[in-house]
């Protein structure tokens, strides 16, 4: 299997309160990356363990 890196990503929404508007951390999103060439039929695979 290829090395592979990671994208992590806040999902936020913005809330309106007595106070004014507010930022709410909701969550995050964490997405394995690679860099690859395809083989000559346009395939690639990679296995997650």
């Amino acid at each position: 299997s290829a090395p592979a890196s990671i994208w992590t990503f806040p999902i936020e929404t913005i809330s309106q309160s007595e106070g004014g508007y507010e930022l709410v951390h909701q969550s995050s999103v964490v997405i394995p990356h690679w860099e690859f060439v395809a083989d000559e039929h346009g395939r690639w695979s990679v296995t997650i363990t």
